[in-house]
């Protein structure tokens, strides 16, 4: 009976030890898996947010306001009033940025983030035609000659979507934003990877009467002013240009007349967040493969 007692002594022992490895391994499976899953999910969070816009879309960025469908069927979330925190240095990787590579986020617009020129560019298209594919402006955002502004970002070109913008124009100025943004919108357009601003970029920023958009006087907007109105040699229409005049008004004029131009584009969606926090003094530092 006593050895017997201490064989079930032993057996109940040797159970207990075992139960409790067991559940001490089973534990410390759970706490894995736990941590691995945190890891796994803090790593795709930061390659997520490491993408410029996952980071602009992902983090609360002050004026940065989202639109969704009810309002504009891009999905954009767009800088908006007194913006001071969406400058980008693009080109360089110099430090200080130099002035005439300061960009600045006009938004992320249909998942692309969508950078203009901050300083702008004296220009006169000096044209025979309005048609915006035709015109000397297209080629020199678009083209390389050598002193095109194409060729001032030429080897950062790969970091720069091609998309279609808007060209087709629009009749009439509509006073509500959003039937201009309609307008542009569903006029023809044109695959380039470089372009200028929308009016409804223009609108669109605006909050409470400030605009950080309305600081360059006399420039040109893409978008043009249609006409039905031929010219008897290109057989091309004549229609003027808009502009943003030196008043803060949106006008219209011919497209021979020099005024200035800040070119945009789109980044595409593998470009990067290298540093900086979006002010002048500490701009956004963005690349891919090629830096």
């Amino acid at each position: 009976m006593k050895k017997g007692f201490l064989s079930t002594s032993m057996v109940y022992s040797f159970f207990l030890v075992f139960l409790m490895v067991l559940i001490f391994i089973v534990a410390n499976l759970i706490n894995n898996r736990t941590l691995v899953g945190r890891i796994n999910s803090d790593i795709k969070s930061d390659i997520y947010n490491s993408s410029f816009s996952g980071y602009l879309i992902n983090n609360d960025i002050e004026h940065l306001v989202y639109f969704n469908n009810d309002e504009l069927n891009d999905n954009s979330y767009r800088f908006v009033g007194n913006a001071t925190n969406n400058y980008v240095c693009f080109g360089t990787n110099a430090t200080p940025c130099p002035e005439d590579n300061i960009y600045r986020v006009i938004g992320v617009i249909d998942g692309k983030v969508k950078l203009i020129k901050n300083s702008p560019i004296s220009h006169i298209i000096d044209d025979t035609t309005s048609l915006y594919s035709a015109t000397s402006l297209a080629s020199y955002l678009n083209t390389s000659n050598g002193s095109n502004y194409y060729d001032t970002i030429l080897f950062y070109m790969d970091l720069i979507a091609t998309t279609n913008y808007f060209v087709g124009g629009i009749s009439n100025l509509e006073s509500d934003k959003l039937q201009v943004y309609n307008a542009e919108m569903s006029s023809s357009s044109l695959l380039r990877q470089i372009g200028l601003m929308y009016i409804s970029d223009y609108l669109y920023a605006e909050n409470s009467g400030e605009n950080w958009l309305d600081v360059i006087a006399d420039t040109w907007f893409i978008t043009q002013q249609n006409s039905n109105t031929i010219d008897e040699e290109t057989n091309f229409p004549i229609n003027n240009y808009y502009y943003l005049d030196s008043s803060g008004n949106i006008n219209v004029g011919s497209i021979n007349l020099t005024k200035n131009i800040r070119p945009v584009f789109y980044l595409k969606n593998s470009v990067k967040l290298l540093s900086g926090d979006g002010t002048i003094d500490n701009p956004y530092y963005v690349g891919g493969n090629n830096v």
